[in-house]
């Protein structure tokens, strides 16, 4: 089962600035289904814990379980001055709750940026691990604040990896592609080459 080995058992930590001055430890557990998050303070001389976040509240799932990654990324999402963490396919507020979820699941790689410079704040790309054709897309840009669905290729299975970067001069923001191979799309999602 997926809870098995690392997927479970595996701890990812990163420091977040969830107030917005001082770093707080913010460590992960679970990955492919149960996941919980606790931020940890040390001020003055002590150690405490702000809060903790679980996707399956008494052991209940919820749309957020099994929406992690391999990697969890810290970044002031809706422009408060304070951290949020994007982990996969869901969205952590500073606070320690929920702010969304996709319901895409599980992927690999994951990218948080300033995508498409023409739409105020951050976007997240990402690619799927389950990608049906349908449901589930292969790759998708999302708005990191609200989650809201930028655009998304349709693909099927297992789309294990891809990028963001800005490599193409003549077209405004970063480009986006993937290892499904259909080519590499504008931040808007126009395909602009093979």
């Amino acid at each position: 089962d997926g809870q098995l080995s690392h997927r479970a058992e595996k701890c990812m930590w990163s420091v977040a600035y969830l107030d917005g001055v001082n770093p707080s430890f913010v460590i992960s557990k679970g990955i492919y289904h149960r996941i919980k998050l606790e931020a940890w303070n040390f001020r003055d001389g002590k150690l405490a814990k702000q809060w903790a976040y679980d996707t399956d509240p008494s052991g209940v799932a919820t749309n957020y379980t099994g929406s992690g990654y391999h990697n969890f990324i810290v970044g002031d999402v809706d422009g408060d001055g304070k951290d949020e963490i994007m982990y996969g396919s869901m969205g952590v507020d500073e606070n320690g709750k929920g702010l969304y979820s996709t319901g895409f699941g599980h992927g690999d790689a994951q990218h948080l940026a300033d995508i498409n410079p023409d739409i105020k704040g951050l976007e997240h790309f990402a690619c799927l691990e389950g990608a049906n054709g349908s449901t589930i897309p292969g790759l998708s840009l999302r708005n990191a604040s609200s989650g809201a669905i930028q655009w998304k290729l349709n693909a099927d299975g297992d789309i294990g990896r891809c990028m963001t970067a800005d490599i193409d001069e003549t077209s405004k923001g970063y480009e986006m592609w993937g290892s499904e191979g259909s080519g590499i799309y504008s931040s808007t999602g126009k395909l602009i080459s093979t």
